[in-house]
């Protein structure tokens, strides 16, 4: 039996730089809780994206500066985004820094995490993880208020749980279906339309067409 598209790929994936904010809301933190969920429960998970393996003063003197521009805009400071810096020597835990290429490092990676930088808009990096044929696994604000099905990520809340939950018990299935539903979303003449009137999206759109 010849193998499906995500028996070829192994891990999960996510490309994101090493940011932080103090600003309730801000999805930052729960980036680095999933990595370290994986990492601790024997998952391979592959990390793409500068700074992840800065060290404390480092740590320390980025998250001053958040502190310092939430004071500034007289915003509540959510205390709980404080982190320490992310191990990234584990033997599960697969660090890229830079990459040339998002579509090429996503390629090698089952999964995706998505996980927007906060829950009033939806980015390039789901497009990127539909693009590059993997799962997505989602959390950001309801995609059907975008205009986009639900059916192409698995859509999850910001319980860092749940990610790994749905890594161990998603069927290839399932696995399979997610990935065709993105395919026939990607290739639509109205998504093709809607996302190309924003300029930054221009280049995504190149490679969709480069992609069917």
């Amino acid at each position: 039996m010849k193998p499906t598209n995500t028996q070829l790929r192994s891990g999960t994936g996510m490309i994101n730089n090493n940011k932080f904010s103090f600003v309730d809301g801000s999805n930052y933190k729960l980036r680095k809780k999933i990595i370290e969920l994986f990492v601790a429960n024997d998952k391979l998970f592959k990390l793409a994206g500068k700074d992840w393996d800065k060290k404390t003063f480092w740590y320390l003197r980025k998250q001053a500066s958040a502190l310092l521009r939430v004071n500034l805009a007289l915003s509540q400071v959510s205390p709980s985004q404080f982190q320490l810096p992310l191990d990234c020597n584990s033997s599960n835990l697969e660090y890229f820094g830079r990459v040339e290429s998002v579509f090429s490092f996503l390629s090698e990676c089952k999964f995706a995490v998505v996980v927007e930088n906060d829950s009033t808009y939806v980015s390039e990096k789901l497009l990127n993880a539909v693009i590059a044929g993997c799962v997505p696994i989602y959390h950001g604000p309801s995609l059907q208020s975008y205009g986009i099905p639900s059916s192409i990520a698995i859509n999850l809340s910001d319980c860092s749980l749940d990610f790994l939950k749905a890594v161990e018990t998603t069927s290839e299935f399932k696995c399979n279906q997610i990935i065709e539903a993105g395919k026939n979303w990607i290739k639509s003449v109205e998504t093709q339309e809607r996302w190309s009137v924003h300029k930054g999206f221009e280049r995504l759109i190149k490679v969709m067409k480069s992609q069917l």
